[in-house]
C-alpha cells in the first residue's frame, strides 16, 4: 500500500516537470560570453553541490576533488532594460537529468527539488556544482513560484551539458530578462 502511495506521489511530482520541460529537436551547442559549455553533472542527491564562492575577478570553476566526479559552474545575471544589472540570485539552481525513450531518444529534462543537486548564486552571480556524477544534465532555475529549465540566452534552445569524470566545466555568463518572462 505504501509503495503504491509513493508511486502516485512521485508521478504527481514528475508529470508537471515533464509537461513543462519537453525537449525539442536537436541538441544545441550552447555558447556564452566566457566559454563553450560541455558540462558534467551529478545524480539526484549524491553530489555535494555547494554555494558559489564570492569572487572579485573572472569566475573559475576548479577541478573536482574526486577525479571520478565533475564540477559545473558559471555566472547567472539578471537583465533589466536590456542590460545585465546584477546576479539572478532570488532562487536556487538545480541540475536536472535527461529522460530517454526506449530507442535512446531524448524526451525530457526533469528535476526534483528534493533529490536533484542544488546550489545557490552568490552576490557576483556565480554558482558551482561540485563533485557530481558524470552524465548529461540541464540547468533549472527554481523559485517558490515554480521552476523552469534554463534555455540558451541567445537562441532560446534547450541547453544540455555532458559532464565527464575529472571535468571542470564553466558554462560562462548566462543572462536572462526576467521582467518580461521567466528565465
Amino acid at each position: 500500500m505504501s509503495r503504491r502511495f509513493l508511486s502516485i506521489v512521485l508521478l504527481a511530482l514528475l508529470i508537471p516537470s515533464l509537461v513543462a520541460c519537453q525537449l525539442g529537436g536537436s541538441e544545441p551547442s550552447p555558447t556564452t560570453e566566457e566559454s563553450t559549455p560541455v558540462p558534467s553533472e551529478t545524480q539526484g542527491g549524491e553530489s555535494s553541490a555547494s554555494s558559489s564562492p564570492t569572487s572579485s575577478g573572472p569566475f573559475e570553476v576548479t577541478p573536482p576533488s574526486d577525479t571520478s566526479k565533475a564540477n559545473l559552474g558559471g555566472t547567472l545575471l539578471q537583465i533589466i532594460d536590456g542590460e545585465p544589472q546584477g546576479p539572478l540570485n532570488m532562487g536556487a539552481i538545480y541540475l536536472g537529468t535527461i529522460l530517454y525513450d526506449e530507442n535512446g531518444n531524448k524526451q525530457a529534462a526533469v528535476m526534483d527539488d528534493i533529490t536533484s543537486p542544488k546550489t545557490g548564486v552568490d552576490d557576483q552571480g556565480n554558482f558551482v556544482f561540485e563533485n557530481v556524477e558524470p552524465g548529461e544534465y540541464a540547468l533549472f532555475f527554481w523559485t517558490p513560484m515554480g521552476s523552469v529549465m534554463l534555455k540558451h540566452p541567445e537562441t532560446g534552445r534547450d541547453m544540455l551539458f555532458e559532464l565527464e569524470a575529472g571535468e571542470a566545466l564553466n558554462v560562462g555568463t548566462l543572462a536572462y530578462d526576467i521582467s518580461m518572462s521567466a528565465p
